[in-house]
């Protein structure tokens, strides 16, 4: 049911939220916090979500000794039930499907948040899977002893996580796999645009538009056009050097100096952009810090090391790697 071939992870998610007169307070105060909810896959609206299933009896459990018999089944049960109380955090590839605007989206009165996906890598979605849902309707298979003795059961589970029936494929949903219901931070740039429902009321526009005026986000507003919504930009993104701030921005020439001989070596003629470049990231709104600069893989390729304070006030270390051209790869 799986593919085989690993799909393109997106540049770019969105998550279409509601603004609902009991949800609304809830909902703005995510966005001016940065911040993603992750709730338990047993909070989802589909009852057949994270379906698994055991037989009632399996052929191969009396080969099993008792004792182990018993174990496995524990460690199983334990893993499922583990994974539906996972947080998760499911996101679309476009801004523009109705459907979703209409039943997530408080029938076109709530918003839809665009998301940069490299740089929501940099605060507590670090290292955090990103997978495509699976569109299918044929249920898997139950988890006999049989197919935990030819798969990880880890793969078994996740792959059930990320199956939903076919009627749903018009979402095109990616999930973040989050681990611990709750509160993900994000640096403020992951926030690229936030396009407002064209049945928005006029107080949540005015506070969205007043609260993220120096944050590094564009604000669009949908109108209706015949059979189609159409989104115009209404308020610039502000440029990170005006942006309001939560760390220092530290960037000391001398971590450059340090270790020049091996940066120059690497670089050659782009030695000068290096520094550059760390000037430029110690714009980001976030950015505490830049830690450390080294040659790694062999002396091909530049990590760049900083500290970023998130709104919830906790820092994180983030590595950012550039080519000999001082490219930045993913």
């Amino acid at each position: 049911m799986v593919s085989e071939n690993k799909p393109t992870r997106p540049t770019s998610l969105y998550r279409y939220r509601p603004l609902g007169s009991d949800l609304v307070k809830r909902e703005l105060d995510a966005i001016f916090s940065s911040y993603l909810y992750a709730p338990r896959f047993d909070q989802m609206n589909d009852p057949m979500e994270a379906m698994i299933e055991y037989p009632a009896e399996d052929r191969f459990a009396f080969l099993m000794p008792k004792e182990l018999l018993e174990l496995s089944k524990k460690a199983l049960s334990g893993t499922a039930a583990t994974a539906k109380k996972s947080g998760l955090i499911s996101m679309s590839t476009t801004h523009l499907d109705y459907p979703l605007w209409a039943y997530y989206a408080s029938n076109f009165e709530g918003i839809c948040l665009e998301f940069d996906t490299q740089e929501l890598a940099l605060g507590d979605l670090q290292r955090i899977p990103l997978l495509p849902v699976v569109y299918d309707s044929i249920t898997p298979p139950q988890l006999t002893f049989e197919l935990l003795a030819i798969s990880e059961t880890m793969d078994l589970i996740t792959n059930r996580l990320m199956q939903k029936r076919q009627e749903w494929q018009h979402e095109k949903e990616w999930r973040y796999l989050a681990g611990k219901e709750g509160r993900k931070l994000y640096t403020d740039p992951a926030l690229k645009r936030i396009y407002l429902g064209p049945r928005i009321t006029q107080k949540s526009k005015a506070r969205i538009i007043h609260k993220m005026k120096n944050r590094p986000v564009e604000i669009y507003e949908g109108s209706v056009q015949g059979f189609e919504v159409e989104f115009k930009c209404i308020q610039e993104s502000a440029p990170w050097s005006e942006c309001e701030r939560t760390g220092a921005g530290i960037f000391d020439p001398q971590i450059i100096c340090s270790s020049e001989d091996g940066l120059r070596a690497v670089l050659g003629d782009k030695f000068d952009a290096l520094e550059q470049k760390c000037r430029e990231l110690s714009d980001h709104p976030n950015l505490e810090r830049i830690d450390e600069i080294r040659v790694t893989n062999e002396n091909t390729i530049i990590c760049l090391t900083g500290t970023y304070r998130l709104r919830g006030g906790h820092d994180v270390s983030a590595n950012h790697w550039f080519d000999a051209d001082m490219n930045r790869l993913p």
